[in-house]
């Protein structure tokens, strides 16, 4: 049977995992639980989403929580790429937040995502090759033995014009 708190273990422990990942971006620099919010000092916050509006004004409204309080935050039209990144808030994600206010609303300056962290890819001076072989079969009445021992030899340098063997 399904209860209440099992919804909110499930919720608690997703916060918790994907607040990991956030922590590791070094944009949410100063790092802080809601409830720790002081007046007008710029902070970051890592928070789930729990309601999202649009005002009369065209701006969003982010009804935010951790595990320590709830907060409204606000994100003005007039900040443009802010603005944008707001439109992909979905309601019960977890997302971090450049912020500065008070405890009780929050101005958003900026918006991070839990992105997986690319790590940049080393890169060689020449072209390298590379190959990769499954399935061939051996043993089976698929093997295809005269072509594998025939691509073997070219791997060789043995057979092949001499770019082939240079590639080999």
């Amino acid at each position: 049977k399904i209860e209440v708190n099992d919804f909110v273990k499930n919720f608690r422990y997703r916060y918790n995992v994907i607040k990991g990942i956030l922590q590791e971006r070094i944009e949410l620099d100063n790092l802080i639980s809601i409830s720790k919010i002081e007046e007008n000092k710029s902070c970051s916050i890592i928070a789930m989403v729990y309601d999202k509006k649009i005002t009369k004004n065209d701006n969003i409204l982010l009804e935010i929580e951790d595990l320590t309080g709830k907060t409204t935050a606000i994100i003005n039209k007039t900040r443009f790429e802010v603005y944008e990144k707001s439109k992909e808030i979905l309601l019960d994600e977890v997302i971090g937040l450049k912020i500065n206010g008070s405890r009780e609303i929050v101005f958003v300056n900026d918006i991070i995502f839990p992105d997986i962290k690319l790590i940049e890819k080393k890169k060689s001076r020449k072209e390298e090759f590379a190959v990769f072989t499954s399935d061939i079969h051996v043993g089976s009445d698929k093997f295809l033995e005269k072509n594998f021992l025939k691509f073997i030899r070219w791997l060789n340098g043995e057979i092949g014009n001499e770019k082939q063997k240079q590639e080999a």
